[in-house]
Order: C-alpha cells, then sequence, then structure tokens
C-alpha cells in the first residue's frame, strides 16, 4: 500500500550530476508523495466565535526504507507503484474535518505519481495546483530538469504526524483553507531511465511544522493546493 506523505521541500538537489554509483545527502528531501490506510481520531475545539480547528492523529504503517540499494528492484512497491501509471484523480472536495485525511492521502497520490514521471508530471502539475507562485514555478523546473535527464524521484517528503485545518469564515467564504502539519521525513531516492539508484537523500532527523494554504475551485467545487512551507521545530 501506498505511504502517506506530504511533500514540503523546494528542489535543489534536481540539477546534480549523476554519478555512477549512489551517494548518500543530509539534505532537505525533496518532494513527493504517496499515501497508506490510515486509522484517525479527530478532535474539534473552537479558539474563538469563528474558528474551528480540527486535528486528526495519523497513524502509519512503517515502510522499510534500504540505506545503499543498487536498483529500483531494491525499493519497497510503496515507492515504485506510480511508475508508468495513469495519473491519479483524487476526489479534492473538502466539506469539513472528516474530509482532511481523504484529501490528504488523494492529492499526495497525485504528486507522487507527479515525481515519478517527470515527463508527463512537468505538464500536470496545473491540475492540483494553483499555478503562479515562485514555488508552483520550481517545482515545474524542478520536473522538467528530472525529465531532461532521465531521472525520477520515490519517496522523500514527510510523513504527517497530526493534521490541523482551520475551519473559519475564510473557508466558510471559500476563500482559503488553512492547513498545518506536525510531520517526520523519510529517505528519498533518485533513480535513472535504466533502474539505477543515483542518489540516496537522508530522512530528517526529528519533526517540523508544515503549513499550507488551499484555493477553492469552483467549477471542480475541490479545494487545490497553492502554496505550503516548513516552518520550523514543533
Amino acid at each position: 500500500m501506498r505511504k502517506l506523505l506530504l511533500v514540503v521541500a523546494v528542489l535543489t538537489l534536481v540539477g546534480c550530476s549523476q554519478p555512477s554509483t549512489p551517494t548518500s545527502t543530509t539534505a532537505t528531501p525533496p518532494p513527493t508523495a504517496g499515501s497508506s490506510p490510515t486509522t484517525s481520531t479527530t478532535t474539534v475545539s473552537s479558539t474563538t466565535t469563528s474558528t474551528v480547528i480540527t486535528t486528526t492523529t495519523v497513524n502509519l504503517a512503517e515502510i522499510d526504507y534500504p540505506d545503499n540499494p543498487n536498483t529500483v528492484d531494491d525499493l519497497p512497491d510503496a515507492l515504485t507503484e506510480f511508475i508508468g501509471e495513469t495519473i491519479p484523480d483524487p476526489d479534492l472536495a473538502i466539506n469539513g474535518p472528516e474530509d482532511l485525511d481523504r484529501w490528504m492521502a488523494g492529492w499526495l497520490d497525485w504528486l507522487a505519481w507527479i515525481n515519478a514521471n517527470p515527463t508527463e508530471g512537468a505538464s500536470k502539475l496545473e491540475v492540483n495546483m494553483i499555478a503562479g507562485s515562485d514555488q508552483f514555478e520550481d517545482m515545474r523546473s524542478a520536473l522538467e530538469e528530472r525529465a531532461k535527464s532521465g531521472r525520477r524521484l520515490l519517496g522523500g517528503g514527510f510523513l504527517p504526524r497530526s493534521l490541523t485545518g482551520t475551519f473559519d469564515q475564510l473557508f466558510e467564504d471559500k476563500t482559503a483553507l488553512r492547513i498545518v502539519m506536525i510531520a517526520a521525513g523519510p529517505p528519498g531516492y533518485l533513480i535513472n531511465d535504466a533502474g539505477t539508484v543515483v542518489s540516496v537523500f537522508d530522512g530528517l532527523d526529528g519533526e517540523v511544522t508544515v503549513a499550507a494554504v488551499l484555493r477553492y475551485e469552483k467549477e471542480r467545487n475541490e479545494w487545490v493546493m497553492e502554496t505550503f512551507e516548513v516552518l520550523g521545530r514543533p
């Protein structure tokens, strides 16, 4: 099954040269994502008369991430299953707190596909992410560079430990939905077209806080990612 990962690092590693043997780095993992079944408990509390915060605890089965894989065959199926597959079509509608886990799992499945298929992914980034920001352009450039160099990015990103949404007047007016995640980060792997692992990116040490803003798409009745950023340690 796929791993639920939030992708939040921005793409400084995509232009690196391709070594003949795998290398390891402690740099922040580049973006990629996937999902797995989760069991959740939800609590709701009101911080003001107009703001309701919902916190969902996400329990995740761990993947056995290899330290020094040689080829794509050495990676767990959960990280490779999007390669060559049809682009996912997740349900990104959000009507309330109970929809956050499903939204996140679906959006991250789509983003995992983007990174596993960069040639197609570069032209599909606008499907579930709003264009125009520097972050969007950086992500598209990264995908185009990987496609040109024949590389795919698998794994990496962040493992959410808790997910919080602000369902206030901005959400009710369909203006914006703000979400915050406490997350850890697993390793990531860069592979070439021959299936050789050319780089291994170490996971995060500890947890970080990640914030994101979603915007409403009226024609689709869905919420789409606009921006996300790492705020620091919780």
